[in-house]
């Protein structure tokens, strides 16, 4: 997602962040090249200013990555499952496609704690970076565990899901925001007694739910279009804790502290604020605020530090004092123009940020960057460490790309490994 651009601009823009699926589309450029001859004015315009943009910066992008060597989730090792396919790295030259958008829930979640992910789609498994036409998403749900297999496992065709969904952190179980846990191993579902509107019930409308990283605390996420609301249960006993009201509406975004003891969330003011998990007393709020909305939020392993981002802005706080401590730098070779994941090594000395350009590691106390990870890094929807923080695993966002003036199709999910030392 980017912010509004006029046409023109939002034409190069789309061209200029291209991917291609990993499987690719030969009739689909036919199909492209015989739109693209029919077009006037003001897209072909936009198509000439995007060529020539991406042949001025076609040094930049084949010149010697600053980035480490890339390795990609599932290859072979002692105690390994088949690799994963390769990614595809974008090609310049070529009159490929745009890629127009990032989906957010309900098609994608990934658990916190566990190589395991989730969307929806039809009743044949689907490869990772697998692609399937725009539109057709079913309401299936696919499971996949990377470190097993590239192919996703389906569960029934009566466990179908429409609205949005959450993975506990074990990855072992999905709840959905219309009441159900479905047992993602076994694939049997079942209500939850205390979700609705019976006399037990807390009548829960959420937009979207997370959990705290023990997978004893659920925020449902509730709002009006003028002030969200969230509400932290207990779970799975279903009692409701505290609320904690004054929140954008339109955020997407929560983040716990790793004991779970507090949580960060964006306030109606445009700035983050931190509350505890018990009371729903306000701890801290961090200033600047933002523009509009948030787009990801992360908090340190010690929890020393929180950081935020919003279109191509990333801040990072002290916790303690809600003082900024520093701004990383999104701008240069493969700008984040938009910033939708963030996550803190395991020492808090670094930070991670990935989104709608290359990968990014700063350091954490002065923003400066550490490394710009190489093109197959765009389009990032889930970051994090190995405990050693040697490696950056990421899950790539579900992702709408179009055949240049041509069709679009649904990129799923695809994973990939990369070396935080930065050697070849």
């Amino acid at each position: 997602m980017t912010a509004e651009l006029d046409p023109l601009d939002a034409a190069i823009e789309r061209i200029r962040r291209s991917e291609p699926p990993a499987d690719g589309w030969p009739r689909a450029r036919k199909r492209a090249a015989r739109a693209a001859r029919r077009r006037r004015g003001l897209l072909a315009l936009a198509a000439t200013a995007a060529v020539l943009f991406i042949v001025a910066s076609a040094s930049l992008l084949t010149r010697p990555a600053l980035a480490p060597k890339l390795e990609f989730a599932g290859a072979p090792a002692a105690d390994s499952a088949p690799p994963a396919p390769a990614p595809v790295a974008p090609k310049t030259g070529e009159a490929g496609g745009s890629m127009a958008g990032i989906w957010r829930t309900p098609r994608l979640a990934v658990a916190s704690a566990a190589p395991v992910f989730v969307c929806t789609g039809g009743a044949a498994p689907i490869r990772m970076g697998g692609t399937v036409p725009a539109g057709t998403v079913g309401e299936r749900v696919h499971v996949w565990n990377w470190d097993q297999s590239p192919e996703s496992r389906v569960l029934p065709a009566a466990v179908a899901v429409k609205g949005a969904f959450t993975l506990t952190p074990d990855g072992t179980s999905l709840l959905t925001t219309d009441g159900r846990t479905i047992d993602l191993t076994t694939g049997k579902e079942a209500p939850l007694p205390w979700w609705g509107d019976g006399p037990a019930g807390l009548k829960l409308r959420p937009a979207w739910a997370t959990f705290s990283p023990d997978g004893k605390t659920l925020l449902a996420f509730e709002h009006d279009e003028k002030v969200g609301t969230a509400r932290l249960i207990d779970y799975p006993a279903g009692t409701e804790r505290t609320r904690i009201g004054g929140l954008w509406w339109a955020a997407s975004k929560a983040a716990f502290t790793p004991d779970g003891k507090a949580v960060v969330l964006f306030g109606s003011d445009a700035h983050l604020r931190a509350f505890d998990a018990a009371t729903g007393k306000e701890k801290q709020r961090f200033a600047p605020g933002f523009e509009n909305t948030i787009a990801a939020i992360a908090v340190s392993p010690d929890g020393s530090r929180v950081a935020g981002g919003y279109q191509g802005a990333v801040r990072v706080w002290d916790a303690a004092t809600g003082r900024l401590v520093c701004e990383p730098t999104t701008k240069g070779d493969g700008p984040l123009a938009w910033v939708s994941a963030l996550t803190f090594s395991p020492d808090g000395k670094q930070l991670a940020g990935g989104g709608s350009g290359r990968l990014a590691l700063w350091d954490a106390a002065d923003g400066t960057l550490v490394h710009r990870y190489p093109p197959e890094s765009i389009v990032t929807g889930d970051i994090r460490f190995d405990a050693a923080g040697t490696t950056i695993t990421t899950v790539k966002g579900i992702h709408i790309y179009g055949p240049q003036f041509g069709g679009e199709v649904t990129v799923y999910p695809s994973v990939q490994r990369w070396r935080v030392d930065g050697k070849e």
